[in-house]
């Protein structure tokens, strides 16, 4: 399948003045966690506590799925995974608030909300992944990646 979708990405400013410091020169962290479950949800969070605003870049990847969705309805697994909307910042501690603690500028913590009932235990292996929702979560990243890095499909 060839989808070829514009979407409004920030592009720039590339040039600085002074030196970049590490975290400077990082564009965006992806976190995905807990991905693999049955038909997982992700939510957009609320990234402007001043004005409520929903992370942007999550709400591409909302986009994108939709766009997939018109696409090609029967590509679908399940129902939707990528929520735009939003009502609460995130709330969980994980891998990317050391970064953000650096001075990186965004990261986009794509987590499955609930959480896998088989997360952390011992039932939590290859056999309760959801194979058709990875592939479908696979394909909404790799169009969102491509987007990103101005990749054509």
């Amino acid at each position: 399948m060839h989808l070829h979708l514009h979407l409004h990405l920030h592009t720039g400013p590339w040039c600085q003045a002074g030196e970049a410091t590490e975290m400077a020169r990082l564009d965006l962290l992806l976190l995905l966690d807990l991905l693999g479950g049955h038909e997982p949800q992700f939510h957009n969070v609320v990234v402007g506590t001043e004005t409520g605003a929903c992370d942007p870049w999550f709400a591409e990847l909302a986009g994108i799925e939709e766009a997939m969705v018109a696409a090609c309805p029967s590509c679908m697994p399940g129902r939707r995974q990528f929520h735009p909307s939003c009502v609460e910042p995130d709330h969980v501690l994980d891998d990317h608030v050391p970064f953000l603690e650096k001075g990186l500028r965004r990261a986009v913590h794509v987590i499955a909300s609930p959480f896998p009932l088989v997360w952390h235990t011992m039932e939590d292996d290859r056999e309760h992944l959801d194979w058709p929702n990875i592939h479908w979560t696979n394909a909404v990243l790799r169009v969102f990646l491509a987007e990103l890095l101005h990749v054509e499909l």
